[in-house]
């Protein structure tokens, strides 16, 4: 599977030129998921996750520059190729889940990916810690996939989150910078 050189884009930025070249390479990119399913190792259960990230400018996915169009197709795209990875997934690798987590409104930094040790797949949406907490939205409220049109692979679930974030700034009142923003997680029910 390529590792794509990803575009980090600073502000002030133009409009992304030709977007099509980009969701065709993204096309190329998902399809390379066809029977390919990371090898088991103890080294790979130790780090818990395999996880790869589209290969396109930012540009692309994120506002202010981003056609909601073009996110719903390079999202899709995403669980396309986690479709593919699950079903290439071998028989004693029955326990590592597959996954698909978006950061939104900023999607560029979502990721397809794969529960290498099931107890860290059982346990990463449980963030509850001053530093990050993840409160789940309710689903009949809110829905990603529904507001985008994804077809979400058969046998994954959908759970939304509003993130909030702390972190040590000297420069912001009270030393304290705070992200908040909603990360949706798209994967297979974790394993037992």
């Amino acid at each position: 599977m390529t590792y794509g050189i990803r575009r980090i884009v600073f502000e002030p930025a133009p409009r992304l030129r030709k977007p099509e070249k980009y969701l065709a390479a993204m096309v190329d990119w998902a399809e390379e998921f066809e029977g390919a399913f990371p090898e088991d190792s103890e080294d790979a259960r130790q780090h818990g996750h395999a996880h790869w990230h589209a290969p396109v400018d930012r540009r692309l996915m994120d506002p202010p520059w981003a056609k909601r169009e073009h996110q719903r197709k390079a999202l899709q795209l995403m669980l396309d190729a986690a479709a593919r990875l699950r079903a290439a997934r071998p028989k004693a690798q029955a326990d590592q889940r597959v996954y698909v987590v978006v950061p939104w409104p900023e999607p560029w930094a979502a990721e397809v990916g794969v529960f290498m040790d099931p107890e860290y797949g059982r346990t990463f949406e449980k963030r509850d810690h001053p530093v990050q907490t993840w409160t789940p939205l309710d689903p009949a409220d809110r829905s990603l996939a529904r507001e985008l049109g994804l077809e979400i692979p058969e046998g994954f679930i959908e759970a939304g989150y509003h993130e909030r974030c702390e972190e040590e700034d000297e420069d912001e009142p009270d030393g304290l910078r705070v992200y908040e923003q909603e990360v949706w997680m798209i994967r297979e029910p974790a394993a037992g």
